[in-house]
């Protein structure tokens, strides 16, 4: 069997995190918190100190959770009626190309095979599947969360998807899977994806 990877977060930093949280929410009528954190290019694995960090952060006063740094889309948990996203993917991102070599040592070290045609995003076929977070903000806090599905195009550029389009509702079930065993709740109004519990 392989080895099961526990992270926890550090002690201290956390510390830190909730009294920071707890201090801006004594000014702010929202306080969304962004972390560059997680298992890069996997798509759904989502490491434990996350989801104890993203907890402790809403227990401390944060209306809204952004994730990024996984260049795929993550899981989206709704905790206390506030939403985290682990992870929007890119929107704007490339890299240089790899080649044979280091393609083959990124498929053995990740278990992801890169898609062929998006050379200059070398994260692996779910890279081009993304997301743009929205918030309506009031001075009561955050009233309404949803996303916009995105999808890279062949020349790095994001393509809002439009609902009635195949690729949306690709993009929603795909949104469905990652979120698997988080809290949530997904409404389709429009074009965008509404939030709850």
């Amino acid at each position: 069997m392989p080895p099961q990877v526990i992270t926890v977060p550090y002690e201290d930093d956390l510390s830190n995190m909730i009294e920071d949280i707890k201090s801006v929410k004594k000014v702010a009528d929202a306080v969304i918190v962004s972390f560059h954190w997680g298992i890069h290019f996997i798509p759904r694995l989502i490491a434990n100190y996350q989801e104890i960090t993203a907890k402790a952060a809403i227990a401390a006063g944060a209306d809204m959770i952004v994730g990024h740094h996984a260049h795929v889309p993550k899981a989206i948990g709704v905790y206390d009626n506030k939403v985290c996203f682990y992870s929007l993917s890119n929107f704007i991102m490339s890299a240089t190309a790899k080649n044979k070599h280091q393609s083959d040592l990124f498929l053995k070290r990740y278990g992801v095979a890169l898609d062929p045609e998006y050379p200059y995003l070398p994260y692996g076929p779910d890279a081009k599947k993304s997301l743009i977070a929205k918030a309506l903000i009031s001075k009561n806090g955050i009233n309404q969360v949803s996303f916009l599905p995105l999808l890279i195009d062949k020349k790095l550029r994001p393509e809002p998807l439009k609902n009635g389009d195949p690729r949306f509702v690709e993009s929603v079930k795909y949104m469905e899977w990652v979120s698997e065993g988080f809290p949530h709740s997904f409404s389709i109004k429009d074009h965008e994806v509404i939030i709850t519990n």
